[in-house]
């Protein structure tokens, strides 16, 4: 980037690689996942967390996506500056110069709302937090009855409110829940499935984003 925190042309291929690194995991991850559901459906031995891995991978792998078009706060390490007033300048210069990169980025690959499936904050704050999450779930909501570990099969909250899911897939609505949040799988890889195609199109196309 220069000055203006504009994206140099000659940049552009490395912002290409490094989401390609993260699109390239969630292609493999729906793969597995596909080929996993398959057998599960036609009565083959399949142990059920591998499903749950392949769905948390792919909602890591969108949450790390995210951060390039809605940035996380600048981190300004600590040897830069014991200056207070430097430290908020570079902070601030910082917090310009990672959100001209997002809305670059937004506008090459055409995303004009937050209302995209990978823009949602609480995916994000879950894999971020997870450690501190998982204490405040089970401190705040007095989890006790049955508590599964994973689950696949259909939704039964409206039967059942006495079970608690540490990680499960409803699979008759493709929803994947982590503790009390839950993630529609299908709208998140389809933008990640189409972010990917058009990063493949940008690096044959000479590594520029358009």
């Amino acid at each position: 980037m220069n000055e203006d925190n504009e994206i140099q042309p000659y940049h552009e291929a490395l912002y290409i690689e490094s989401l390609l690194t993260q699109t390239k995991a969630i292609v493999f991850e729906k793969e597995c996942l596909i080929k996993y559901l398959d057998d599960y459906h036609e009565g083959k031995k399949i142990e059920i967390e591998l499903i749950l891995d392949c769905l948390q991978n792919i909602i890591v792998k969108a949450a790390d996506i995210s951060k390039y078009f809605w940035p996380t706060k600048p981190f300004v390490e600590k040897g830069k500056t014991s200056n207070k007033v430097e430290r908020n300048e570079l902070y601030k210069r910082y917090e310009n110069l990672h959100e001209s990169r997002a809305e670059k980025l937004r506008k090459a690959f055409g995303i004009k709302s937050k209302n995209n499936p990978i823009a949602n904050r609480d995916m994000r704050n879950m894999i971020e937090h997870f450690d501190s999450k998982l204490d405040v779930y089970l401190n705040d909501n007095n989890v006790t009855g049955t508590i599964m570990p994973y689950y696949l099969g259909i939704h039964v909250e409206e039967i059942n409110s006495y079970t608690h899911y540490f990680r499960a897939f409803f699979s008759s609505r493709y929803i994947f829940r982590i503790l009390n949040v839950d993630f529609e799988i299908l709208p998140i890889l389809n933008e990640t499935i189409r972010i990917h195609n058009l990063l493949i199109d940008f690096k044959n196309d000479g590594g520029r984003l358009k």
